[in-house]
């Protein structure tokens, strides 16, 4: 068992925020913790939390090129925005833009 699951088996929050509203969830994301980021959203970590600066855990996984948690966030509820979409498409980064496709076949990002 890791220290973050003791944590929220013993009644941690796991939407807890800094000063910046910076949300675990997004720290995680940020570091491209699989396993956190998934362990989080399964003890209720909201997805969309936007911390002081707009940005999103999917903004910061983008971000941090790690696919794999990005996808785990849009699997669980994630809204994919047009600036994550545009974001993997300047970055070249075809693994994601397929991703993002799948999930929005109708391509209704953006027509948000």
């Amino acid at each position: 068992m890791s220290e973050l699951e003791r944590l929220l088996l013993d009644g941690a929050n796991p939407n807890s925020m800094d000063h910046n509203n910076t949300s675990l969830l997004m720290v995680f994301a940020k570091q491209g913790d699989t396993q956190a980021v998934d362990l989080l959203l399964k003890f209720g970590a909201r997805a969309d939390h936007k911390d002081l600066f707009g940005l999103t855990a999917l903004d910061y996984a983008i971000e941090g090129k790690h696919i794999q948690v990005a996808k785990i966030l849009v699997d669980n509820g994630a809204t994919i925005s047009n600036d994550n979409y545009m974001y993997a498409v300047k970055t070249n980064n075809k693994e994601l833009v397929d991703f993002f496709d799948e999930h929005d076949p109708n391509k209704k990002i953006f027509l948000k």
